[in-house]
């Protein structure tokens, strides 16, 4: 029954230890295999309370479990291929292959080619164009190149591309752990069903992503925060903060999840009221600074890896993460203060005087908020604040036939996003389970649910209102699928548990005061009970399978396959020799990071190659007829005269997914690279490898 919760805490560890080898430099096989073993034993100390065992829960397991399996039975030989960088699978992919064999994702530059690039204008060691140093940064967290780089030792470069899509299928396992502790073992397997099913598990699980990982660790949290509050125990406090700080190792914006953990536990205290209120109030305080303490030991790591690995990154995203981090110590402070039976006794015992109107109206608030957020496409025209999306916004918006408008978030949107993987009928029932929860929570006083999905409610109040990423679909929904999408999956199945046993008792609560005085009244037997809640799971079920209906053509459509064997076959030809990457780029992306990680050579690039550079290139570099000279246009090559190839050395064609701004991908974009080689001259002309 504890297998759920192991997995979660045994990832937890490998993780650390992954990061840990990332910040120290020192990712090598036989210093990170033996620390995986023994953190996750050590791990096993770190479990959460095991529900009671049952028939129920051992089918739910079981069931939860076979699912996670089919899923990556099915997606692992759909997966993706990402081999040069466009967006983060390419660059998590090139580095996770470059860690297989080195001791960190930095890319280290030889004397001679930093010596070249620095005296040569237009030469760069850096695809991003940054000024050329002895190490080119890669950008980004590191664990998923960690992740490839620890498969890699395994299954070799290519079998780790197919292996880490079992990260999503964990991820699956994970998502289980908290719907069975919210809505018991078998409606928990509802969320689990329709993420499954659903468009983008497969579409950031089939090629390198950070979602599934962030999946697996904030819905972690989230089960860590249900047992917490439910048992009062710091010790769970701080394991969900351990969980919470970790999805900052994955994506930096984690420290969302932190934050909501931070309000879901100040919550559960400042409502207390009655005898015993201050009691409660004190274990609650130290309930908060275990989850801080828990998540500032994780998320800490995640900052130190970012800050040592990528500081260009960092530096880049500090505008986002420095308002996170402040507004998580805010609530911090604000939360121990509003614990102080002083501060909000009174209004505590008002709301527990008055529970039933009080959480009434707070369940009508939220329903109110719900339904404006949903309804935002019909009166609202969200605006973009970055102009970076300025150019991506309006390429989309032509390809789409929309009317051309590049200042448009398309923020208004992200509510009916959810629709458009999961069903309008699946959102509105997690929208009557969101008030549902709240109202039941309010007055009953059981704040156990509500802590749960804190962090998917401090999420969406950010995500929702303004998700800060290019719009295009499936691409923005990275905002969504770790936390928000799971919070709503699971209060749907709430609500249609709630169905399932409530329906009965309002009807005989209905028969009974409608009944003459004195007359027998008819409450059902077990039998129509029993038929009803099949009838309200059956169609649960159904409503959780429609996302598999959304797919299209796209099921079977494996982005950029080809690539990988591509890559390799010009792998094999530079053969460890030096290459400069000349002229534009092909179409799967910058390709210099592609030859120094992949290849592992020494490269340099020149994006507008001339012979006069070059020949400043073959004298500076020395012994040019060594240098391997890669084009993907045979025009933009300075080839010796009469030597111009009519064939490329080598082809490939892949597809990719659409992108769409206001409906999901339902087609595929066929892309071909044509590739062109030679060996550099004194002269910087070059000569095809094939004369």
């Amino acid at each position: 029954m504890s297998f759920p919760d192991r997995l979660c805490t045994g990832f937890l560890a490998v993780v650390v230890v992954l990061t840990l080898a990332l910040i120290t430099q020192q990712f090598r096989w036989w210093l990170v295999l033996p620390g995986i073993v023994v953190a996750v034993v050590a791990s096993r100390r770190l479990i959460l309370p095991v529900p009671l065992v049952s028939r129920g829960q051992l089918l739910g397991v079981t069931l939860a479990v076979l699912i996670a399996v089919a899923w990556t039975a099915i997606n692992m030989p759909l997966a993706g291929q990402a081999m040069g960088v466009v967006r983060d699978p390419g660059q998590y992919t090139l580095a996770g292959l470059y860690l297989i064999d080195h001791p960190s994702k930095n890319i280290a530059v030889t004397p001679d080619a930093l010596r070249t690039a620095l005296e040569v204008p237009g030469v760069v060691t850096d695809w991003s164009g940054r000024p050329s140093t002895s190490l080119v940064r890669v950008q980004g967290p590191g664990l998923v190149p960690a992740l490839i780089g620890l498969l890699g030792w395994f299954f070799g470069p290519a079998g780790a591309l197919y292996a880490l899509v079992a990260v999503a299928g964990l991820a699956l396992i994970g998502l289980y752990a908290l719907a069975r502790r919210m809505v018991g073992p078998l409606w928990g397997l509802l969320p689990v069903v329709a993420v499954a099913t659903a468009i983008p598990l497969a579409a950031f699980g089939r090629i390198p992503y950070t979602e599934p990982s962030c999946l697996l660790l904030a819905s972690a949290a989230m089960a860590a925060l249900y047992c917490a509050a439910r048992r009062r125990d710091a010790r769970l406090a701080l394991l969900a903060g351990l969980f919470a700080g970790a999805t900052v190792i994955t994506r930096i914006d984690g420290w969302l999840v932190v934050a909501g953990g931070v309000v879901a536990l100040a919550l559960t205290g400042i409502f207390a009221s009655g005898d015993g209120h201050r009691q409660r109030r004190a274990e609650v305080r130290r309930m908060l600074l275990m989850f801080v303490w828990g998540s500032l030991i994780t998320a800490l790591l995640g900052v130190a890896e970012t800050w040592i690995n990528s500081p260009n990154y960092f530096g880049d995203v500090t505008k986002q993460t420095l308002p996170l981090i402040g507004g998580t110590a805010v609530l911090v402070g604000l939360g121990l203060w509003l614990l102080r039976p002083g501060v909000t006794g009174p209004f505590a015992g008002y709301a527990a005087r008055h529970r039933t109107g009080f959480a009434a109206t707070i369940a009508v608030l939220t329903g109110v908020i719900l339904v404006l957020l949903a309804s935002r496409p019909l009166w609202l025209v969200s605006r973009l604040t970055d102009p970076k999306t300025l150019s991506a916004v309006r390429n989309r918006q032509a390809y789409e036939g929309l009317p051309v408008d590049p200042e448009r978030s398309y923020d208004e949107y992200t509510v009916t996003s959810h629709a458009w993987y999961f069903g309008w009928a699946l959102v509105a029932l997690g929208g009557i389970g969101i008030v549902w929860l709240v109202y039941r929570c309010l007055r009953r006083r059981d704040p156990a649910p509500l802590a749960a999905l804190g962090p998917a409610v401090v999420s969406a109040a950010v995500y929702l209102n303004w998700a800060a990423v290019t719009p295009d679909q499936v691409w923005a929904f990275r905002r969504m699928l770790p936390v928000i999408a799971p919070g709503l999956l699971v209060a749907a199945a709430f609500a249609a548990r709630q169905l399932a046993v409530t329906v009965p008792a309002w009807l005989r609560a209905y028969r009974a005061r409608r009944a003459r005085p004195g007359r027998t009244v008819s409450t059902g037997g077990t039998t129509a009970r029993a038929a009803w809640a099949g009838l309200v799971a059956a169609a649960a079920l159904l409503v959780s399978l429609y996302p598999a209906f959304t797919w299209g053509p796209l099921f079977t459509a494996r982005e950029g396959a080809g690539q990988q064997p591509f890559v390799e076959r010009v792998c094999q030809v530079i053969d460890g020799r030096r290459t400069l990457v000349v002229g534009s780029n092909p179409s799967f992306g910058f390709f210099l990071p592609t030859a120094q990680e992949a290849c592992g050579v020494s490269a340099l690039g020149v994006p507008r190659p001339t012979r006069t550079t070059l020949a400043a290139v073959a004298e500076s570099w020395g012994d040019p007829g060594s240098i391997v000279v890669v084009g993907f246009h045979a025009g933009e090559i300075p080839w010796a005269p009469g030597t111009m190839p009519s064939e490329p050395d080598d082809s490939e064609s892949h597809q990719m997914w659409a992108q769409w701004l206001t409906k999901v991908p339902q087609s595929t974009i066929d892309q071909r690279t044509d590739i062109w080689m030679g060996t550099l001259q004194p002269d910087g002309t070059v000569l095809p490898l094939r004369s």
